[in-house]
C-alpha cells in the first residue's frame, strides 16, 4: 500500500498509543526530511522506511510510521498550495 492508496482510500485513525508528533521540534532533521521529500518530487520517490499499520474497512491504523504519515501529508498539503497560489 503507498502513501496515496491510504490517503485516498481510508481514514487514517491514530490509535492513543501513539505518541505525539513531534518530527518539527528538531529543525535540523526536519529541514532535512522536507528536502529529501523535495527532491524525490522530482525523481522516481522516497523510500520512508515503512509505515506499518492495519488497515481495516475503510480506516488505517499505523502502529509505526506516524511522523512519516503527518510529515508527508503536510508536505503534499503544501505542495498543491503552492501550485494552485
Amino acid at each position: 500500500m503507498t502513501f496515496l492508496d491510504i490517503v485516498q482510500d481510508k481514514t487514517i485513525e491514530i490509535p492513543l498509543i501513539q505518541r505525539d508528533y513531534v518530527l518539527g521540534k528538531d529543525e535540523k532533521k526536519a529541514k532535512a526530511f522536507l528536502n529529501a521529500i523535495k527532491k524525490a518530487m522530482n525523481s522516481n520517490g522516497l523510500n520512508m522506511d515503512f509505515v506499518y499499520g492495519n488497515s481495516k474497512d475503510s480506516r488505517f491504523i499505523p502502529i509505526d510510521g506516524q511522523q512519516r504519515l503527518t510529515i508527508s501529508f503536510k508536505s503534499t498539503i503544501i505542495y498543491l498550495l503552492k501550485i494552485v497560489i
